[in-house]
This record gives structure tokens, sequence and C-alpha cells, in this order.
């Protein structure tokens, strides 16, 4: 999940969203995404710049406040629903992270070059949202 993504979603949890529809939504998805970009959006929550959320986004700090308070009691609320694994604490997921992302990074670089010389440009196929 992008940080736009993260940001979009912190963004629609100014109100309390409706944990049925949201849960509803996300049966459709593998559980095992699910709970990675749960995970993602928690470290997310907690390493947030205030003032780049409300510079995007012009809100107050009570409103970013209120949008974090929300959005976490839908991550938990959601967790129990789908019946997900507890989440890891905040230090394990941050050193997960950086290292998931440094390695794909290195494979997308190392990918891209790959394809650059294996087909011309009109010759790629796009990548779906599911990668």
């Amino acid at each position: 999940m992008r940080d736009q993504d993260m940001r979009d979603i912190l963004a629609l949890c100014f109100r309390e969203p409706l944990l049925s529809k949201v849960v509803a939504h996300l049966e459709k998805c593998p559980p095992n995404k699910i709970g990675e970009n749960m995970e993602r959006l928690a470290v997310y929550l907690s390493t947030l710049d205030p003032r780049s959320f409300q510079g995007i986004f012009g809100t107050s700090e009570a409103v970013l406040k209120r949008s974090i308070d929300n959005c976490r009691v839908l991550l938990a609320g959601v967790r129990e629903s789908l019946r997900l694994e507890p989440g890891k604490n905040l230090t394990e997921l941050r050193g997960v992270f950086r290292a998931r992302e440094r390695g794909l990074e290195r494979g997308y670089v190392a990918q891209n070059l790959i394809k650059k010389q294996q087909f011309p440009k009109q010759d790629r196929e796009p990548k779906g949202l599911c990668g």
C-alpha cells in the first residue's frame, strides 16, 4: 500500500467508518495482504508527520487526532472481525517493512533493467492493481 493510500484512508476516517461495510469489502481480499496492509497502516499512523497531513488536507490538529483515533479503532475492529492474528509491535514492523522495501527496490530496479533489455516499450504488459 502506498503512502498516498494510507493518507487517504486516514482522511476518510475523519468520520467513524462503518465497520460492517469495510469488513464486507475486505472479506474479498487475501487475508495475508489485509494483515500486511493493516500493519503498514499502523506504522504509518505512529510515524505520521502531522504538518505534512495537515498541509495536504488543510485540517486542524483536533481533526487529525480524531481521524487517527477512528482509524485505530477501525484497525482493531477489522482485525477482530476477520479473526486476523494480532499485529506485531511497532519496532518489529519498522524493521520488517524497511527490509522488505529495500528488497523490493532492488528487485524492481533489476526487473526493470531486464524488461528494458528484453522487450521494446510497446510490448510490455501493464501491471494491474494486484501486481
